[in-house]
């Protein structure tokens, strides 16, 4: 001993790594194997050991607590790290006080005479899973009476499918005539390794290799209760903690089932889009299979933004490919409601990460993401709407599906949609088939067509369908009827592409068979349109009575050629024409013979450009029985200006045509009057750029 040594007894020793740890094999379900390491010092104060070269090579890969390898250091206070330092020497140090339960330094402990055991063991649950770590194995006896091994520790495990977990388990071992394990660990989940998927919680291992209920002490867990279609279940909702955070451990009764299971209460992320926080059951029998797998049987809330919650509850499985899951979806009372909706409706989710479709409980599942709503939509204060809406989300983005009745006013009014709509990064492609039904005091309307949107840059498949890009029309049709007497037939139309828009709109109404008048009209963006009314009215019947007929046709456009292009000056500059027709007739009859008729016609057309004469041609044609009287007249009312050609440059000689050469721009006072536009800025200037 040196001067400053204390006598006493300090050592350590390992038993070999695959070693009997002292816990008995439970067939199948349990198996437990590893090493115990050996420390005691009777010093009180740390010892160190130098160890010769030749012993690194026996201990190379099985170092105990305390060792530390070869490190120059500056032996001779010279201030340098060289050749003259002492060689260097691994070492191993026995603690003055006795180590922490996985063997490292306990530096808070104060100096004691100590014999300690580190046991580093793996316990294999199941055939499927492996828990690696440090225990600490104490004899005792259950609430009871029956002796048994109390095994408490730190451990940690990587899930095939699943991840890696780490946390601390406290088990009870029986041994004897009837040989088993009960008990519990807390695992938290460190990171996942399955495609898309993402778990942050806390997971329960639970194990009970009896057929019978039994008393334990260990931790002690929340539970929460579902309501399912065969009546309700319980799960594991976290643990108990102490102010510290850990787990409480009391007397707690574990069901015997003859085996174990592993349940999760946390959040579920999948694709990183959709948040499902709750309650999971863990099935690892498949993982022992060719092709492993994990079935799980989820109970949890998928929170949409602002809109609210969904219950969610239902069957996932995951294995090598990704997720696959399919489960029911209940609307909670608050989903909806801070934009001003409510829900009495359910229907179903489902979700594929694996890139094709799969089978998951005899149903087949498509590739992404599906959520289905039937039931009831009340838009508070205003209307109700009865259907299913459903949802997609794919490589294609975000698309919808429509088939829902809304009614308003209590049920006076109804309108019916089905269609499909896709949302996309520039905007959104919708295509619907609508109807609509009212039936009020006066009137009842029924109609039914199709409204088409689609505000992105590029052409959009819906369905059958292909949608033109920067697109939106309405189209309806339909027919009123007013106090059961009046019938109007009508159809509308607006259609918008790009800067372009037209709407058209027609309609027929029926006066108690004496009267019928139809019409048409068209607008567009360009200030084309054109009305044409026409009508019949027969008072009388059986032959004998007054009847007439009328038409009235106005319209403004282009002024097309044969094959329907628009004609020009040959300079690009566009015409137009302007037409009006007036037509009426009166017939007087007496059983079927006409015995008086008047007729009147006239016309107007102007085409071209700039200002036209406007000339009626007006034929007057009178018939009494068998004399018949033919009048005509021309009469000049004014004048029409159609758009004038613009000419903004010509040649030399002629402002208004231009044949190659040098090209003269019509400004100035000597040109400017052949343009047809801002005759009167007489201090224009002129920029030019090329």
């Amino acid at each position: 001993l040196g001067t400053d040594q204390k006598a006493g007894l300090a050592g350590a020793f390992r038993v070999s790594s695959g070693a009997d740890i002292g816990l008995p094999d439970v067939g199948s379900l349990f198996k437990a194997s590893g090493s115990v390491t050996v420390m005691v010092n009777t010093t009180l104060e740390d010892v160190t050991f130098d160890l010769p070269d030749s012993f690194l090579a026996i201990i190379d890969g099985d170092e105990l607590p305390g060792f530390a390898p070869a490190e120059r250091k500056d032996t001779n206070g010279d201030g340098k790290i060289d050749e003259k330092d002492k060689k260097p020497k691994a070492s191993f140090t026995v603690f003055k006080a006795r180590p922490n339960f996985d063997g490292t330094e306990n530096t808070e402990r104060e100096a004691e005479v100590y014999a300690s055991a580190t046991i580093q063991a793996e316990l294999t649950i199941g055939g499927v899973l492996e828990l690696v770590g440090f225990l600490q194995i104490a004899a005792g006896t259950d609430p009871s009476g029956q002796s048994n091994l109390t095994v408490k520790g730190a451990v940690s495990a990587t899930i095939p499918l699943l991840g890696n977990v780490s946390g601390t388990l406290n088990f009870n071992v029986y041994v004897g005539a009837k040989t088993g394990v009960v008990g519990r660990a807390a695992l938290t989940i460190k990171s996942t390794n399955v495609p898309g998927v993402e778990l942050a919680g806390i997971k329960m291992l639970e194990i009970n290799t009896f057929d019978e209920d039994r008393n334990v002490k260990s931790f002690k867990a929340k539970t929460k209760t579902y309501s399912t279609k065969d009546g309700s279940i319980t799960v594991f909702d976290g643990f108990e903690e102490n102010s510290e955070g850990n787990p409480i451990e009391e007397n707690i009764v574990i069901k015997g089932r003859g085996g174990f299971k592993i349940e999760f209460k946390g959040i579920f992320t999948v694709v990183n889009q959709f948040k499902f926080e709750g309650n999971i059951l863990f099935e690892l029998g498949g993982l022992s299979g060719a092709e492993p797998k994990i079935e799980l049987t989820v109970f949890a809330e998928l929170k949409l933004s602002d809109i609210g919650s969904l219950s969610v509850q239902g069957d996932f499985r995951i294995d090598r490919d990704g997720l696959v899951a399919r489960a029911a979806v209940s609307v909670g009372s608050d989903f909806g409601k801070t934009i001003g909706l409510s829900f009495e409706a359910d229907g179903t989710i489902e979700l594929n990460t694996t890139g094709r479709a799969q089978n998951l409980k005899q149903a087949e599942v498509a590739e992404g993401f599906k959520l289905a709503i039937h039931g009831k939509v009340e838009f508070v204060g205003f209307a109700s709407a009865y259907g299913t809406v459903s949802i997609y989300l794919g490589q294609n983005g975000f698309e919808f599906l429509f088939d829902v009745n809304f009614r308003i006013a209590n049920d006076t009014i109804q309108v019916a949609a089905y269609g499909a709509a896709a949302i996309k990064e520039d905007g959104i492609a919708l295509a619907l088939s609508v109807s609509f039904e009212a039936d009020i005091r006066v009137a009842s309307i029924e109609a039914a067509g199709t409204l088409v949107i689609n505000t992105t840059n590029e052409d959009q498949k819906i369905g059958s369908r292909t949608l033109t890009k920067k697109t939106f029309i309405l189209d309806v049709k339909g027919k009123i009827e007013v106090l059961k007497v009046l019938n109007l037939d009508s159809s509308f139309r607006i259609e918008v592409r790009d800067d372009y828009w037209s709407l058209r709109f027609n309609t027929s109404l029926d006066f108690f068979g004496i009267a019928r008048v139809s019409g048409d009209f068209f607008l567009d963006s360009d200030g084309m349109f054109d009305i044409n009314v026409s009508g019949y009215v027969s008072l009388g019947g059986g032959g004998t009575g007054l009847f007439g007929d009328f038409e009235f046709h106005l319209t403004s456009g282009y002024l097309l050629d044969a094959q329907g292009e628009i004609k020009t000056d040959g300079l690009g500059n566009k015409q137009y024409q302007f037409k009006l027709k007036v037509f009426a007739t009166v017939r007087a009859k007496l059983f079927v013979i006409t015995l008086a008729k008047f007729g009147i016609k006239t016309e107007f057309k102007a085409e071209g450009s700039g200002e036209k004469l406007i000339v009626f041609n007006v034929k007057v044609r009178i018939k009494i029985l068998f004399v018949t009287i033919t009048k005509s007249a021309s009469f000049t009312v004014g004048t029409l200006k159609l758009p004038e050609s613009v000419y903004l440059a010509g040649s030399k000689n002629d402002p208004r045509s231009f044949n190659g050469g040098e090209l003269y721009l019509n400004v100035g006072p000597e040109r400017a009057e052949k343009r047809n536009i801002g005759l009167k800025d007489a201090n224009e200037k002129a920029n030019e750029s090329y």
